[in-house]
């Protein structure tokens, strides 16, 4: 089905031919104790969440050579792949998107989890369309701590993640910010700071470089709430339920 990372992922059946997804990870590739932890944190955070809007994890088990997670078969790709064939998707169904992608990043953040890799590349699609956050291998438990680690994918990471990592930190807005480069990019067809060298981005990012492209039919309404979202300040920056409200 696909692979990145440590990890691939193969489409599986059990005894009833019922289909599921199988992430492998080899155990060669977490021999170090670092890459180690970080799997078995993605395994527990994953196991213990459960919404509609989020990959099912089922089980967990290994053999000699790999870990395998069984999830939940997500067959109808992943929004980046139908972003690869629509090229921008159209305002309304982007705000259906949307409400789905909120609604189950609310509930993370109430379980006290940070995604941190919030992109088109993770949210999927069941039989059903109906749409699936996936990838917890850079989710964190937050408590009261923020968190300090440079983490993410360069279009989507946020500027305090860049700037804050010895002092200020980060914590849920970062989530925040990569619903705004995604509601962006599914309107215009591209992320907003994209550019072809990663350091170039950084620095778009974190100076808020980025336009509305002209002549695309995109509302007012959804470039002022893209324009709050990507603010430089987290705490100045809508919650899930005011952003439901635009």
């Amino acid at each position: 089905l696909g692979e990145g990372g440590f990890a691939r992922c193969f489409e599986v059946r059990d005894s009833s031919n019922k289909q599921f997804a199988a992430k492998t990870v080899a155990k060669a590739s977490i021999a170090q104790d670092k890459t180690r932890k970080k799997l078995l944190s993605e395994i527990q955070i994953h196991r213990d969440v459960s919404h509609k809007n989020i990959v099912q994890f089922f089980e967990c088990f290994e053999d000699n050579t790999n870990v395998y997670m069984i999830l939940e078969m997500c067959s109808r790709g992943s929004l980046m792949d139908l972003m690869k064939t629509k090229k921008i998707i159209l305002e309304q169904d982007a705000k259906n998107l949307t409400v789905q992608i909120c609604a189950g990043i609310k509930y993370l953040h109430q379980e006290g989890i940070i995604h941190r890799d919030l992109k088109l590349g993770n949210v999927f699609f069941n039989e059903d369309y109906v749409l699936k956050i996936g990838d917890f291998g850079l989710a964190a438990l937050v408590g009261r701590n923020k968190k300090y680690t440079v983490c993410g994918t360069p279009n989507y990471i946020a500027p305090e993640v860049l700037t804050g990592s010895k002092t200020t930190g980060h914590s849920f807005e970062v989530d925040i910010w990569a619903i705004g480069i995604m509601i962006y990019a599914m309107v215009f067809g591209k992320p907003p700071f994209q550019c072809k060298e990663v350091n170039k981005i950084y620095e778009r990012v974190k100076s808020i470089d980025y336009e509305f492209p002209v002549n695309k039919g995109v509302s007012k309404e959804a470039q002022i709430l893209i324009r709050d979202i990507l603010n430089l300040h987290p705490q100045t920056r809508p919650s899930i339920d005011e952003i439901l409200d635009y």
